[in-house]
């Protein structure tokens, strides 16, 4: 079952606080080299490439997402690098991809019921000192959970998703590079307790938000690679 992110077919739509983030940690260690070959898993509708493209010197620029029309959106944007938009199922596709300066991964694996598998598959795609650059749900608490998806109605679970613990995928990152990690938290202070499925209603001015698993299970992260000096 795919499920349409409906905030990428809005043309007119700003970067998000994510995208912010995981451009200025990419920008910053490439800003100095040149001819960089980059590569965008799950790439929607190529806007964040292209602002990599105008703050980066890039050769080769390639995007994969399985979504028709924001891939066919991506293709209409000039881009300084030679770029290539690619519309497949990453599963069920073989592609011939090698040495990948920057790899990025922006809630690409969790769409996945082996997220492990493929992470595996797509680190064959870099450079011997390329880096991976990961924004996805993890588990801050040590224990990974299973969760299913099906429509209204529909008789049979569907779609196994796993969330690992974030150190446990963090292993699985290119060996021989520093490993860093950010929690992405909402600016608010929430006590930690041991129990991981306890949770917390909060209120703000306009409406309220129930957070499951004391803000511990479930949190987004960013994971990255970076080439040792």
């Amino acid at each position: 079952m795919k499920i349409e992110n409906q905030n990428y077919y809005n043309s007119s739509r700003g970067f998000k606080n994510h995208e912010k983030f995981l451009a200025k940690i990419i920008i910053k260690n490439y800003s100095h080299m040149k001819d960089i070959k980059v590569l965008d898993l799950g790439c929607a509708d190529g806007k964040f490439l292209k602002l990599l493209d105008e703050n980066l010197n890039l050769k080769n620029i390639i995007g994969i997402d399985y979504d028709k029309k924001l891939i066919n959106r991506a293709k209409k944007i000039k881009f300084i690098g030679k770029a290539n938009f690619i519309c497949s199922d990453f599963q069920k596709s073989n592609y011939r991809i090698k040495d990948i300066d920057i790899m990025i991964a922006s809630g690409f694996y969790n769409s996945f019921d082996k997220p492990i598998k493929n992470l595996k598959k797509s680190l064959k795609f870099l450079h011997k000192k390329g880096n991976i650059f990961i924004f996805q749900r993890l588990n801050s608490f040590p224990i990974e959970t299973k969760y299913f998806l099906r429509k209204p109605g529909q008789p049979k679970w569907k779609d196994k998703r796993i969330l690992y613990y974030y150190k446990y995928f963090q292993k699985f990152l290119p060996k021989n590079r520093i490993k860093k990690s950010k929690k992405w938290n909402i600016d608010i202070d929430i006590r930690r307790k041991k129990n991981p499925f306890s949770t917390f209603t909060v209120k703000t001015k306009h409406k309220r938000y129930q957070l499951t698993n004391s803000n511990i299970v479930n949190e987004q992260f960013f994971l990255w690679t970076e080439s040792k000096k």
